[in-house]
């Protein structure tokens, strides 16, 4: 609608700059390493320190957003993220390159953050275009980001510069929120109906046993109850499946295919566009069809999972270049439909106080993901074979899609008599 659309063109340009600027420095992250003489591990453990510290306090600051608002949120892990940079770029030991990512990872809840302003500016059956738009956001800045890396390294030979960029993108970020972004949470009226997210409790930084406490916290029973737990285990997996996807690829096409670098980089382009394409053009046909019946969204969702669970199937049968090109095409297209409409369900399913805290939720997921899979991957690679991880890919999206579809939980609205009775801020 034209009232949405001020609020989906700043949002794009926000998830573009700010991940465009992450995907700069990413595949840098083990040059810059070397100038301090790290090892391979020690370079992995700069995205793995990062990962965890964004699993930890994304969904407390998710949370919080319900509590005070997006804006200021969004605002406070901005500025974090250009402080990380500039520390990044004048960093002198590898002990300041770890506190940069750390503190990158303490406040990483940007793009979580900009998936509940959607869901607050949205109506249920917009929902899916505005996840699609930030989708298609991510996508694309992940087509340029590693090519402009690339480029400024290979021409001004300093992995510094690279970083700096990344903090004038984060700079330009948040002054464009500060200027252009308006609040977009506003509490729902009071209803005698109980939130199915506790309250965060006042001594939390001060218990013993913090990793207890924040599973404890963020996976009650009453949300178990409440349909949310099916559809995190499905951003989960999801997550899981993408990064084994990550991880196997570079490692099938040195070994089985014996690319170059620059295919290699050729493919990741490809698997790229086709995300992004997918977000603005099949999901717009979907969309119909999705505000008239809540079991579309619940079908495409096992259906997507299905056609991963038989891409990956057919990835060891790839012998050259071309015919990898076939199998990943709808790897691709299947992937950026899973990533919005699983997102989109979860909005639904939230109840309307406890959005960031929901989606804080599936961005740590995610992060556990990030961790996890690429060291079953390649574990798998190395002891079994390059068949061995796509294998784990098709078993595990196979069970996914059975799942989904059996239990038919995926359009579950624990909220829906809050909705009827208390409406939200939607626009």
């Amino acid at each position: 609608t034209p009232s949405l659309m001020p609020y989906l063109v700043h949002l794009f340009f926000f998830v573009f700059i700010d991940v465009l600027g992450f995907s700069i420095v990413l595949p840098l992250l083990p040059y810059f390493s070397q100038e301090f003489g790290a090892s391979p591990s020690v370079s992995g453990a700069l995205l793995t320190c990062n990962a965890l510290a964004q699993f930890i306090t994304a969904p407390i600051i998710g949370r919080l957003s319900d509590k005070y608002g997006r804006r200021p949120l969004l605002l406070i892990c901005v500025a974090g993220t250009f402080a990380s940079f500039v520390i990044m770029t004048a960093a002198s030991s590898i002990e300041v390159l770890f506190l940069s990512r750390i503190l990158d990872g303490l406040l990483g809840g940007n793009v979580s953050l900009a998936q509940a302003y959607i869901a607050d500016v949205t109506s249920e059956s917009e929902r899916s275009k505005g996840f699609g738009v930030l989708g298609s956001a991510f996508g694309l800045a992940f087509i340029f980001g590693p090519a402009m890396g690339a480029i400024m390294l290979s021409t001004y030979q300093s992995t510094r510069l690279p970083s700096a960029v990344a903090a004038v993108l984060s700079l330009i970020n948040f002054v464009s929120i500060f200027m252009n972004l308006p609040e977009s949470y506003r509490p729902p009226p009071a209803s005698p109906a109980p939130s199915s997210i506790p309250p965060l409790p006042s001594h939390t930084l001060n218990h013993p046993w913090f990793f207890g406490w924040w599973l404890n916290a963020h996976f009650p029973v009453s949300v178990i109850a409440s349909g949310l737990a099916p559809l995190f285990v499905m951003k989960f997996c999801y997550g899981v499946l993408f990064a084994l996807f990550e991880t196997t690829l570079g490692l099938y096409n040195i070994e089985t295919l014996g690319l170059d670098a620059k295919q290699s980089n050729m493919t990741l382009v490809y698997v790229g566009v086709l995300f992004s394409l997918v977000q603005v053009t099949i999901r717009r046909s979907l969309n119909k069809s999705i505000s008239n019946s809540n079991n579309t969204e619940s079908r495409v969702i096992w259906q997507g999972f299905f056609v991963l669970a038989l891409a990956q199937a057919a990835w060891p049968l790839a012998r050259s270049w071309r015919t990898l090109l076939v199998v990943l095409t709808p790897f691709s297209l299947a992937s950026g439909l899973l990533n919005t409409m699983i997102s989109s369900a979860l909005t639904k399913a939230a109840p309307p106080d406890a959005m960031g805290t929901v989606l804080g939720v599936s961005s740590s997921l995610g992060c556990v993901s990030r961790i996890l899979a690429p060291i079953t991957g390649a574990a798998a690679f190395d002891a079994i074979g390059s068949w061995a991880p796509c294998a784990l890919g098709a078993v595990l999206a196979s069970l996914v899609a059975h799942y989904s579809y059996t239990l038919s939980l995926v359009t579950t609205r624990p909220n829906e008599k809050i909705n009827a009775t208390h409406p939200t801020n939607k626009r």
